[in-house]
């Protein structure tokens, strides 16, 4: 993993906002390829299939290829725009011969139901189950989680509600703190909450350049 002011200098990589609009705030990676690289930058309308030759022109055009951190290069990068993973044939071929040599993989254990536990019990010779207290868990909407032991009136119950977990997290007064502070801090003359509803009527998945940069000269 190299740091992307690192791969800029070193590669010589320029700074484009070239990355699709984010929905989630969860760090994350997106793949890069021959043919991204090509719809992004300087090609449009209809592409020919790459050839390795047409791979290696358009990688050079924004990386310094010829370096030792390409050498055996895939032409495929990894990057959240604040780090970058350069993909090696090496590393590939690596991964399969490793997924080939596994052995012995490991058994997922599985909870069995109560009517099958029981019968399994009846098979090894069990007939009094009196002595068993059986549990029951269920989740819902309102109430996150629900349980009980049994359904007669001096039975035990417990529950988590969803207001109760709203109240403990404080959830709705720090939505409102988030909603105020969007309606009160400007970027470029226009509210944060304003910026989001223009957002709001674009593709997050577009990787279009000149739809982006458009997107960003709006005031």
């Amino acid at each position: 993993m190299i740091k992307m002011n690192k791969v800029i200098e070193i590669l010589g990589l320029p700074i484009l906002n070239i990355f699709p609009m984010r929905s989630s705030n969860v760090p994350g990676h997106i793949t890069i390829d021959s043919t991204t690289l090509r719809k992004l930058l300087y090609e449009e309308g209809k592409q020919d299939k790459l050839t390795e030759e047409m791979k290696k022109e358009i990688w050079s055009r924004y990386f310094k290829t010829h370096t030792q951190q390409f050498k055996r290069f895939y032409f495929l990068v990894k990057t959240d725009a604040v780090s970058i993973s350069i993909i090696k044939s090496k590393s590939i071929e690596g991964s399969r011969k490793r997924k080939r040599k596994k052995k012995n993989p490991k058994v997922k254990t599985t909870i069995p139901y109560a009517n099958d536990w029981i019968a399994g019990e009846k098979e090894k010779g069990r007939t009094d189950f009196q002595d068993l207290t059986l549990l029951a868990f269920d989740p819902g909407v309102s109430q996150l989680l629900y349980g009980t032991n049994g359904s007669k009136s001096d039975s035990l119950r417990i529950s988590y509600t969803n207001p109760q977990r709203v109240k403990e997290t404080k959830s709705k007064k720090s939505q409102k703190i988030r909603k105020e502070k969007e309606r009160s801090f400007l970027v470029q003359g226009l509210s944060i909450e304003s910026w989001n509803a223009l957002l709001r009527h674009q593709p997050k998945n577009t990787v279009g350049l000149n739809k982006l940069q458009k997107l960003y000269k709006q005031p």
